[in-house]
């Protein structure tokens, strides 16, 4: 049931639907929210861009990125953030770094990886615990999506092998939380 359900039930009111976190969507911390979410994850398509696409750093730093930007996303959005997204893409970003600059190749890379997955979905667990909204369903979708991006560019690298498409997938997302707060705000003035 998602929140905010049971009040609606319980009351039988048809006030306006409910975030997540229980507020008014539309309210203006969760405005506030969106318009910060935005802007980072608009920063870190532009930190991509800049320095993986047309700067020195090779493509697979990308995944640490995204997950760092999602992280920071997160941070500034509360409890509610994308924080399994950050905590999934980040530690896949180490393995993939760290697969790619030392050592750890071949049949040792897949032990690092497990142990990097393992150590995102265990953070997540904590977090879940002490109130933050991460999930199973979360965390699975997270690596799901990391592991089809991941396969795609195995078969397919001059399309998903490429800095730009994260770059605009994260810049799309960007907007998408970005463009609605500011007309939200700009039509209650």
């Amino acid at each position: 049931m998602w929140p905010g359900t049971a009040l609606r039930r319980q009351t039988g009111s048809m006030s306006p639907s409910r975030t997540s976190a229980g507020s008014p969507q539309g309210s203006g911390a969760a405005r506030t929210a969106r318009i910060r979410r935005g802007v980072v994850l608009l920063l870190g398509a532009a930190a991509i861009q800049l320095l993986i696409v047309r700067g020195d750093l090779r493509f697979y730093f990308v995944p640490l990125f995204a997950g760092v930007t999602y992280l920071v996303a997160a941070v500034v959005s509360g409890k509610r953030g994308p924080w399994a997204a950050g905590l999934v893409f980040t530690w896949w970003g180490l393995w993939a770094v760290g697969r790619s600059e030392s050592a750890y190749v071949g049949e040792r890379s897949a032990p690092m990886l497990l142990l990097c997955l393992g150590t995102a979905v265990l953070l997540s667990g904590v977090l879940s615990r002490l109130g933050y909204a991460v999930d199973l369903l979360s965390v699975g979708l997270a690596m799901c999506l990391g592991a089809m991006f991941f396969l795609l560019e195995t078969h397919r690298p001059e399309l998903f092998g490429q800095g730009e498409l994260y770059a605009a997938l994260l810049a799309v997302w960007g907007l998408l939380e970005l463009v609605p707060a500011l007309l939200s705000r700009s039509r209650r003035r």
